[in-house]
């Protein structure tokens, strides 16, 4: 194998791990549960909740509902709803509400909501449906996401290429002497 070709071979390998590593998008920290398994009407209730705030308009306060009938593990009606507010209360503000969306059937909902600045909002949970309404209350910490940019990623990652790049360098200059 000439010396161009192992080159070509090494910058192909370089270019597929960072394009792979584009798509494997990382987390500051996983979901926690702000309620978890309450008995509450007819249902067992469990809110996790990922409050990431952003400054740029995007929705990044992720919420997931799973409902069970109580006492058991049996689904919930499909005409089950659930929808999320958040008030603000350091500094007080202005209400959210966002209605839930379906994620695999009625008992796993999801709502995604806009949290513009860091600080504790108070969680109000609504469901209706036929086994009745029922409603939850909960506290949560927003806290911005902190993951680092991708520019920033590749920045960190290049002094650590260009050493892994120099170390198979100086191993294949050793096997051809």
């Amino acid at each position: 194998m000439s010396v161009w070709m192992r080159r070509l071979v090494v910058a192909g390998a370089v270019t597929l791990a960072l394009g792979m590593a584009r798509a494997a998008e990382a987390h500051s920290g996983p979901p926690y549960p702000i309620i978890s398994n309450q008995a509450i009407g007819n249902y067992s209730v469990s809110v996790w909740t990922d409050p990431d705030t952003t400054d740029d308009g995007t929705k990044a306060g992720r919420f997931w509902v799973t409902m069970y009938r109580k006492g058991g593990e049996d689904v919930v009606p499909a005409e089950t709803t659930s929808a999320l507010t958040l008030t603000p209360t350091d500094p007080p503000g202005a209400a959210l509400t966002e209605r839930s969306s379906l994620l695999q059937d009625a008992s796993h909902q999801y709502a995604v909501l806009l949290l513009d600045h860091e600080g504790p909002y108070h969680v109000h949970v609504a469901i209706a449906g036929p086994l009745g309404p029922v409603t939850l209350e909960s506290d949560v910490q927003a806290t911005y996401d902190l993951r680092p940019a991708r520019w920033l990623m590749a920045l960190y990652i290049l002094p650590f290429a260009l050493a892994g790049f120099l170390w198979v360098k100086l191993l294949l200059r050793r096997r051809r002497s």
